[in-house]
């Protein structure tokens, strides 16, 4: 019987702590979703597959072709082969 006892306060704290995480993303969630405040902004994400490559990737550069700026580049953070740019 204490066995079951144990195996129901583990469970049970367990999926408290699931509930608590994911009512703690979804408060934090909405500030994403906001309306960009300037119409030329754009949401940049993507991913590249590094697990055959012989290094690591930590960094990424964009390149504007077209229209011509004065800025044509933009970088990237990377973190496990995802980036992104608001």
């Amino acid at each position: 019987m204490k066995k079951r006892n144990q195996r129901f306060v583990s469970v049970f704290l367990g999926v408290c702590i699931i509930l608590l995480l994911n009512c703690c993303a979804l408060l934090r969630f909405p500030a994403y979703l906001e309306e960009p405040k300037d119409p030329d902004q754009s949401l940049v994400v993507g991913y590249m597959d590094m697990e055959d490559a012989p290094t690591d990737l930590h960094f990424v550069y964009l390149y504007q072709l077209s229209p011509k700026t004065d800025k044509p580049w933009f970088g990237f953070g990377v973190n496990d082969g995802v980036f992104l740019m608001i």
